[in-house]
């Protein structure tokens, strides 16, 4: 038995205890294992959380993590594939729905993207990562609500209309930016400038 008081005043019985108790850890591995894999399916969401809390807090721990998985990742080339893809495929099982949604997306956007031309109309970006739809007519916003901002129903509704190009066109990221507060983009601007100095020579 360990006298509690004891244990917290007196060092030299602390120590001799906690030699004691290493000792037994030892001779008793398998009972120590066991007993450390009941108590963690028993609190398995408190030490999950526990866990993330510390992880979210601590920059260091960070860093050490990240790095230690670093170079785990390069040293077992095979086993970090084989990790990832039944992790992939985990979360595929735990999602199937939002998974299959952005696939869903991704294929009703790309549609809509081909049938408008595949490239800005402003500056004749093609690369697709860059591209939107734009509402010609300034009313992207009441469209959006229409559909409680949902993309496949936006999307969806723009491929049942035709996609017309009177009021829908493609423009990058930036050239639709540029445009949002109903201001010309500057490529506009500096082609604009270009063909005035044109004239005046």
């Amino acid at each position: 038995m360990v006298n509690k008081e004891r244990y917290h005043s007196d060092p030299e019985y602390r120590e001799r205890k906690l030699a004691e108790h290493r000792d037994w850890q030892r001779r008793n591995i398998e009972r120590v294992r066991e007993h450390n894999r009941r108590y963690r399916e028993r609190h398995r969401e408190e030490i999950k959380a526990r866990r993330k809390a510390k992880y979210a807090s601590d920059p260091e721990l960070r860093r050490r993590v990240r790095e230690r998985a670093r170079k785990w990742a390069l040293e077992n080339p095979e086993r970090y594939r084989e990790n990832m893809r039944i992790g992939s495929r985990a979360y595929y099982l735990r999602n199937r729905d939002l998974v299959v949604s952005r696939l869903a997306i991704k294929r009703a956007r790309e549609q809509v993207i081909d049938r408008l031309g595949a490239r800005c109309e402003c500056c004749g970006e093609t690369i697709r990562e860059f591209l939107t739809i734009d509402h010609r007519n300034r009313d992207g916003g009441e469209h959006r609500r229409k559909f409680h901002n949902k993309p496949y129903q936006i999307y969806m509704s723009i491929l049942r209309e035709g996609c017309p190009t009177d009021k829908y066109q493609v423009l990058c990221m930036n050239c639709n930016f540029a445009t949002r507060y109903g201001e010309p983009c500057p490529h506009a601007k500096h082609e604009l400038e270009r063909l005035a100095l044109m004239v005046k020579t």
